[in-house]
């Protein structure tokens, strides 16, 4: 398990980085929606081909939110800001709820 959580931690800190635009509501600025869009998309696509985790519940906990990034960024990329805020919104939130039990079944609890 630890291989294969550290083989997407760089992946992991880049989604974390490509999503900063959207929570900090900057990605509407002048110029800034197609880099924002574009760091998110493949951020997500990264992490989304990477190799299942070895726990089934862990590879779900860790998967949580992505799709919702996915379909953000695919909003985004069309212009429209306001759903690609709420998707990444969204799966903040079900990255958020994933944490605690993604926590416990690594600690195996």
């Amino acid at each position: 398990m630890q291989k294969w959580l550290k083989a997407r931690e760089e992946s992991q800190i880049e989604l974390n980085n490509a999503l900063v635009p959207f929570v900090q509501k900057t990605v509407g600025k002048p110029d800034a929606a197609p880099a924002a869009c574009h760091r998110l998309a493949k951020a997500t696509r990264v992490l989304l081909s990477m190799a299942a985790a070895p726990h089934p519940k862990v590879d779900e906990l860790t998967r949580a939110g992505l799709a919702k990034f996915e379909r953000g960024a695919t909003a985004c990329a069309a212009g429209d800001l306001a759903t690609a805020e709420g998707l990444v919104a969204e799966g903040l939130a079900e990255r958020t709820a994933a944490q605690e039990p993604l926590d416990e079944t690594l600690d195996g609890d």
